[in-house]
């Protein structure tokens, strides 16, 4: 069996974002907060402008109206290291990633987990699931950056020696 490419670990990698996507945010309402509260901690309680931008999101996202979404959430006024801010820019980083736009979406969901550790908004499963697809997204990055340095053909590589080992004189034997 061939082993696996690049390209199908990149569909993979959609195809995982698509079903973890944006109906798991989407479902972001008071009681499900409550529940994923750590015991002996009050639970995070969502911005009323926010949870209506929220509300919205679902029919602009039945119609696959991914620009309208990023807009909506634009518009909403956020506290800065809120918990609003941490849910808007989660949120934003899954429809960069659904959009395949994956460079765009590492910064939100890097800020996103800097705000959840820091004042512990989102369950540690949900964290860990995120420094996951940033570990991956990455990784993602990085064959790229190796294709580009090898494109050239064999033929047209020297190495950082080739010139200095034809310069060079043999070393002589000792005779017996």
């Amino acid at each position: 069996m061939p082993s696996p490419t690049f390209n199908s670990y990149t569909r993979r990698f959609g195809t995982c974002l698509r079903l973890v996507g944006v109906t798991s945010a989407l479902a972001v309402a008071a009681p499900v907060i409550a529940q994923n509260a750590p015991p002996g901690k009050a639970p995070h309680s969502v911005g009323e402008k926010t949870s209506e931008a929220f509300q919205k999101l679902k029919p602009l996202q039945e119609a696959q109206n991914y620009t309208g979404m990023l807009a909506l959430l634009e518009s909403i006024p956020i506290t800065p290291n809120s918990y609003d801010q941490a849910l808007v820019l989660d949120m934003k980083a899954k429809i960069y990633a659904m959009t395949n736009q994956l460079s765009k979406a590492i910064e939100p969901w890097e800020r996103a987990v800097q705000l959840s550790d820091q004042f512990g908004y989102f369950p540690e499963k949900q964290t860990l699931e995120t420094v996951s697809l940033l570990a991956q997204l990455y990784g993602r990055k990085v064959p790229r950056a190796r294709i580009r340095r090898s494109s050239k053909p064999l033929s047209a590589r020297r190495s950082p020696t080739s010139s200095a080992s034809s310069t060079r004189r043999p070393t002589p034997r000792p005779k017996r």
